[in-house]
Formats: C-alpha cells, structure tokens, sequence
C-alpha cells in the first residue's frame, strides 16, 4: 500500500481486492461445474504483469491443484495461463495428466475458416466475444483515434480509451486462428503537458503520444524537448507564435 491506497487502486485495476478476485473465479469454476469440489487459496495480485493469481484447492484434502489467471484491467480470465479445466478434474479424481499429441499438419498449410462472409454494426468487445474460438484469418482494426478528432468523444479519459482498446484486443486474440495476422491501425495521441494522463507515456501506449506543451520563447522550447523524459520531441508551441510549431 502507498499512503493508504492499494496498489490495484494506483493502478486502476478493475480487480480491487481479493473478494473480487474469487467472485472472478468462481463463475469461471461455475461454467466448468466444479464449483462444488474446488475451494480457492489466497489470491495474489502481479502489478509486474497486470494479473490475478487465484490458487485452486482440492476441496476435500486442501492440496493445490491449479490456478486460475486474471487480468486485473480487464477482469477476463487469461485462458491460455489458467489450469485447463479438464487437467482440474484429472487431478481431482487422481488420474495421470496426459498431454494432448499434437496433429500433424504440413508446413505452411492451415484450416480455412468456416465462417461465412458477414457485414456485422455493432459493438467490436460485444461482437468478437458472440464468435467462436479460432474462426477467424485476419483481423484489421482502426479504432478511433481517441482525441486526434473533435468527434471522437466516447471516451472521457484516456486510459477509460486504453480499456476498451485491451479488452478487444484480448477477444481478438482468442477468435484468431493460430498462425493469422492481427493488424491495428493507430493516430498519435495529443496530451497537454498540465493533463495528469500526460504520465501514462512512462508506461505504456497503443501509438505514439505526443504531449502539447506551452513554452514562453524558442529557448524554453528547444530545453523541453531535448529534455524529455520519454526521449521523443513533442510538439512545441510559444507564446509569441502560437499558431507555429518550433
């Protein structure tokens, strides 16, 4: 904790606390139906890696059998980290885990999609997670370029913008058949230097972010750029000219 806050807090996580964590997991374990012979251990938060780790118990004799994954933005179960719900139930009635061989396939060949070629208006989040695992071969997105427009206004912060853009990329991932392409199409990003979301260039971004920032004369312009953290050079802009960059 930092001065009262939980690090989930600092980092704006969707999942706060412990409490929430487990209420993730359990219907995770409801929709494998094993809610009734699993019991959770203490879950753990990873801000290294942005995830939950929720340790799954033998009801009966407390041993642990699995975990299940969250990614603490988002609150979705990461799949492809969790313990596959078959290897619960393998291990719950003693019997040897066996891994699944792999099929053969030869080289640079891969499955068609069976889907059919559809026009779908909607919601992208609500949209890929109606489609089936795998189904698709290319993926191109060009989201809105959260405040590179005056009408691009859906989202009031820009990490609220980061989210939304987490989210479907996380659903993308699992309808994607293995071995196709994912492609994104992003604008750069203008945060004026006084915003407090200026900060979030220290971490991550999805494009380049550009921070606008008032400078009294051309000295102070060239200082702030040669001075910038994140070692880009943002545009600048003096009082005397306002209309030119520097």
């Amino acid at each position: 904790m930092t001065r009262g806050r939980m690090v989930t807090q600092l980092r704006k996580y969707s999942i706060i606390d412990v409490q929430a964590a487990k209420e993730v997991a359990m219907v995770w374990l409801e929709q494998a139906q094993l809610q009734n012979a699993v019991t959770f251990g203490l879950p753990e938060v990873d801000d290294r890696y942005h995830v939950w780790r929720v340790p799954l118990l033998n009801q009966t004799g407390q041993e642990r059998i699995g975990e299940v994954v969250i990614d603490a933005r988002t609150s979705l179960i990461l799949e492809n980290k969790s313990t596959a719900p078959g290897t619960l139930e393998a291990r719950l009635l003693g019997r040897k885990v066996e891994s699944a061989p792999s099929a053969p396939r030869a080289r640079d060949t891969y499955a068609l999609s069976a889907l059919r070629n559809t026009v779908i208006q909607g919601d992208s989040e609500a949209i890929l997670s109606d489609l089936p695992a795998g189904s698709v071969d290319l993926i191109f997105t060009s989201p809105p370029y959260y405040n590179a427009r005056p009408e691009y206004t859906d989202y009031v912060t820009y990490e609220e913008y980061l989210l939304k853009i987490r989210k479907i990329m996380q659903q993308a991932h699992r309808v994607l058949a293995e071995g196709r392409f994912f492609v994104m199409n992003v604008s750069p990003v203008l945060i004026r230097q006084d915003d407090p979301m200026a900060t979030v260039n220290q971490e991550e971004t999805f494009g380049p972010l550009l921070t606008v920032m008032t400078v009294p004369d051309a000295a102070a312009a060239i200082e702030a750029a040669n001075s910038t953290r994140s070692q880009t050079r943002p545009p600048c802009f003096t009082s005397q000219a306002p209309g030119r960059r520097t």
